[in-house]
């Protein structure tokens, strides 16, 4: 038997969580899928008890998810790997794509009001984007801890922490940090302490599931329709042997509220704007008040309608995106 191995030889998988994203290619769309999982045994250092994992596999060219889905499958069930009772193969994070899409010349004024006026002007200069898929730059708002200015920029959407020392960029998902876990996980927890910042959105797109092989995208906004703010966390990371420093960034997430429960079972944190100063303020690092936040002053109420399967390909962009589907 090997050194470091208890007599637990086979590990138990528990749980796989398949996620499946399109990274947009040149012929058609190149899928990967990502998924963690957990075996109980004790392996090299590690003591006996449950570990996890991230893996990622390249799928290639497919003209849609349900092909990527259908190989994903076959790899997955043909190691052993145990599929979740339901018998889907996947989860698609949440929230995996979204839109600035202002119907209003003021759609921005709250934003002004509560955060100032440099702020407003910024988000009047931003082109419509109707569909913001992952890696983008994406407009953040944060406050500068030695200045206290408060500020807009633009972050890679998918967090790099600043202590990575590869690279490349995290070959796992990191487009969306879940509330539940974010104080404590590695990944996040100094970020959630000191580099939290606000996302500015009009919508949001979430797939629901109409059976095992079959989903429906949806628009999803706040329910008076007004331009919002995404909870985030950003982080500044210098790539080695690189004189350049990049922001990147991610989206929190939480339970869905019964309102977009039909449609998916989470949802981006919306944070009221009286809460909006607070969130983005680097001297408050105590994680119980950071978790208030989060959970006492976001907003959940949401509406949403179905829309046409362009939004599945992030290479279709314009106003047709949000056009209800007949």
């Amino acid at each position: 038997m090997p050194a470091g191995f208890t007599a637990c030889m086979h590990y138990t998988f528990a749980r796989p969580q398949v996620d499946i994203h399109s990274v947009g290619g040149m012929h058609g769309e190149n899928w990967f899928v990502e998924f963690e999982y957990g075996y109980y045994g004790s392996i090299h250092h590690l003591r006996d008890g449950w570990h996890w994992s991230h893996f990622r596999m390249d799928l290639g060219p497919f003209e849609t998810l349900d092909q990527a889905i259908h190989l994903a499958y076959t790899f997955f069930s043909g190691r052993g790997l145990e599929i979740r009772p339901n018998g889907e193969t996947y989860t698609v994070r949440m929230c995996g794509r979204y839109a600035i899409a202002p119907s209003r010349g003021d759609a921005w004024a709250t934003m002004g009001e509560v955060l100032g006026a440099d702020i407003e002007a910024m988000l009047n200069t931003l082109e419509p984007n109707f569909n913001i898929a992952p890696t983008t730059q994406i407009p953040i708002v944060v406050q500068n801890p030695k200045t206290r200015e408060i500020r807009a920029l633009l972050a890679r959407w998918g967090f790099i922490p600043h202590w990575w020392r590869e690279v490349t960029p995290p070959k796992f998902s990191t487009i969306n940090a879940r509330s539940e876990e974010a104080a404590s996980k590695p990944l996040w927890r100094d970020a959630y302490r000191q580099r939290r910042c606000l996302i500015a959105a009009t919508h949001w797109y979430e797939w629901r599931h109409v059976d095992k092989k079959t989903k429906e995208p949806y628009a999803l906004q706040v329910e008076n329709g007004e331009a919002f703010m995404f909870a985030g966390l950003y982080s500044h990371w210098t790539p080695p042997g690189s004189d350049e420093s990049i922001y990147t960034a991610a989206i929190i997430t939480r339970d869905a509220s019964p309102s977009v429960r039909d449609v998916h079972d989470r949802m981006p944190v919306i944070l009221h704007p009286g809460v909006w100063r607070d969130w983005i303020d680097p001297s408050t690092t105590d994680t119980g008040q950071i978790s208030d936040i989060l959970v006492n002053h976001a907003i959940l109420e949401a509406k949403g309608y179905k829309i046409s399967a362009k939004v599945n390909s992030p290479k279709n962009q314009g106003p047709e995106i949000l056009v209800p589907a007949e």
